[in-house]
């Protein structure tokens, strides 16, 4: 096993570590856009609270709580709507019943 840690890079040129060393600098590259703008959003946000009255945020508070619960009751509401299941299996179980009792009538009255 070669013991040279300083020479990890592959073979060849000068110009092609330089390309190799770019293109791993490029492969961090969106992580580290992804850090600065989260950091610029939060300085952007600390920024804003700064202007912001505390009565005036109470209010949006209660007003996006308020907003919020209307869209829970409206979910439960909907999801409401459909009936008992066992009242959906009995008729069900009658169509099915008056289909084959149907059926059988016919095939008796077809039969001379």
């Amino acid at each position: 096993m070669n013991n040279d840690l300083d020479n990890i890079l592959p073979q060849g040129s000068d110009e092609n570590k330089v390309a190799l060393l770019q293109s791993l600098e490029e492969d961090n590259l969106p992580e580290a856009e992804y850090e600065t703008a989260a950091d610029s959003f939060e300085a952007d946000a600390k920024e804003g609270l700064q202007y912001i009255d505390k009565a005036a945020a109470d209010k949006i508070v209660m007003q996006l709580n308020k907003a919020l619960a209307k869209q829970v009751k409206r979910k439960e509401k909907r999801r409401a709507v459909i009936p008992n299941q066992n009242s959906i299996y009995i008729i069900i179980l009658t169509l099915l019943l008056l289909i084959i009792i149907s059926y059988l009538v016919i095939k008796k009255m077809q039969l001379p």
